[in-house]
């Protein structure tokens, strides 16, 4: 019964979530990247953005950004929607033609 007596999100988004003044700081920096759609998960242990496009000299040649701001801990990168050549829409397809999979993580 582990952290049976917090009923909802909230309760525990209140002590594991990120503080309003953290939300506050990543959102303007995922908006100054051109960010949109920006939405805070039920949690606030998570921000999501898409992008079309950026400032330039703001995103490594992997697709994420150069500079995170303080406070920023991780910052991952998922091409669920994009386009593969051939019409595969299969997750290893996208990646194959993506050019982002292990292998050039670790080049």
């Amino acid at each position: 019964r582990y952290l049976d007596f917090y009923k909802s999100a909230e309760a525990l988004a209140h002590l594991f979530g990120a503080a309003p003044s953290s939300v506050d700081a990543a959102t303007q920096w995922l908006s100054s990247l051109n960010g949109t759609q920006i939405r805070l998960s039920p949690m606030r242990d998570r921000l999501t953005a898409k992008f079309f496009s950026a400032p330039a000299g703001c995103f490594s040649s992997r697709g994420l950004p150069l500079r995170p701001p303080a406070g920023v801990h991780l910052v991952t990168r998922s091409d669920a929607g994009a386009e593969t050549s051939g019409g595969d829409p299969s997750p290893r397809a996208r990646r194959r033609s993506s050019g982002y999979g292990v292998g050039e993580q670790k080049a």
